[in-house]
């Protein structure tokens, strides 16, 4: 029964990682550019006077503070008057998008601390319906967040947006039924043997659907009045934190069973006693530094396990 589900697992997340590429649509991205505000004061009037520098595929900045301003120039088909502007993924905290011709309208909002625009497409990313003129045009996009800063930046038409994102919902959906049967399966195996090992396993997989659901945007689309209240943001990084507490409780109780060295549990405990001023800082609205300590400790415990 284990192998069974460990394999159908393994099947799926397959599946998962590797059904997107076979319809992404055609990414009408001509060229991005970006211009790091070190303070992350400046307006976009200021911006506009410096030039950005260059960079294709992710942006990838890792945690810091400042904030990204990202010049997206796009060449849409002839026949398309207007496009679906995506930013992945969905965990940035804020993301506000400018446009040059009007440099004086304030920015349309988005990112996980914000509800979505009332005009915006339905996606479980972060989307705009935007304009395109028939020789092309430019956005500006200024993204801010506590976490890593990784960035993809897409232009899409319509029709492509749509296959897209019934796509992409079908996978999600796939992961979290795997997700479900390995729940389930160490339900019955938990209260039929009360198996302490598969107890902690159910456990944690209840975290990693929860987590997986806020991440990925499931939570925000539902219910987009708890971005605005940063109640989403804060359950968000507090699951983030329990799914590492969680998996090292995982592993320390099967490293126990076969007799691991001992200054090797004592590391992952002490990882696991870190879970107390992680949600500290988290509570006093130092989230980068909480989840900055957090990917340390894992970064460190990760050889062991």
């Amino acid at each position: 029964m284990t192998k069974t589900l460990s394999r159908g697992l393994a099947l799926g997340l397959a599946l998962f990682l590797g059904a997107p590429a076979l319809r992404a649509g055609e990414d009408f991205v001509l060229r991005t550019e970006v211009f790091e505000d070190v303070s992350g004061t400046r307006t976009f009037a200021e911006v506009l006077r410096f030039s950005p520098t260059p960079y294709t595929g992710i942006l990838n900045r890792g945690y810091r503070s400042s904030a990204f301003w990202i010049r997206v120039t796009l060449k849409m088909p002839a026949a398309a008057r207007e496009g679906v502007l995506r930013v992945r993924p969905q965990y940035l905290d804020e993301i506000a998008l400018f446009d040059p011709v009007h440099p004086e309208a304030p920015p349309v909002l988005g990112g996980d601390r914000h509800a979505p625009p009332p005009n915006a497409p339905s996606s479980l990313f972060h989307a705009w319906t935007v304009p395109i003129p028939r020789d092309g045009c430019q956005y500006w996009l200024r993204i801010r967040g506590t976490s890593a800063i990784t960035v993809d930046v897409q232009a899409l038409t319509r029709e492509d947006a749509s296959h897209v994102e019934q796509d992409v919902g079908f996978l999600y959906a796939l992961y979290l039924s795997f997700l479900a049967c390995a729940i389930v399966w160490a339900a019955f195996t938990y209260f039929a043997h009360r198996d302490g090992l598969v107890g902690i396993f159910m456990v944690q997989q209840l975290c990693t659907a929860v987590q997986f659901l806020l991440v990925f945007g499931f939570v925000r689309h539902s219910f987009p009045g708890y971005a605005d209240s940063g109640v989403l943001d804060f359950v968000t990084n507090g699951f983030i934190l329990a799914l590492t507490l969680t998996g090292l409780w995982f592993h320390l109780a099967l490293l126990r069973l076969h007799r691991a060295s001992r200054w090797g549990l004592l590391l992952i405990v002490f990882a696991m006693a870190c879970f107390v001023p992680e949600m500290a800082l988290l509570m006093k609205g130092r989230v980068r530094e909480a989840l900055h300590l957090n990917m340390g400790l894992a970064t460190l415990v990760g050889p062991l396990l």
